[in-house]
């Protein structure tokens, strides 16, 4: 596993940290925290809900 590990990272180049942001990848991570914000508010509504249901 190692060998093929050692193998696969020296034929992908170098990272450059200094480069432009891949326009898709802030796509993604917008979508992704639009995503979890829906989820949270999916989350509340429904312990909220479930409040009101107990308290009656």
């Amino acid at each position: 596993m190692v060998n093929i590990n050692q193998s696969i990272s020296g034929a992908l180049p170098e990272a450059n940290v200094a480069a432009n942001v891949n326009p898709m990848q802030l796509w993604v991570f917008f979508g992704s925290m639009l995503w979890f914000l829906g989820i949270a508010v999916l989350l509340i509504f429904g312990l909220v809900s479930l409040r009101r249901i107990k308290d009656r």
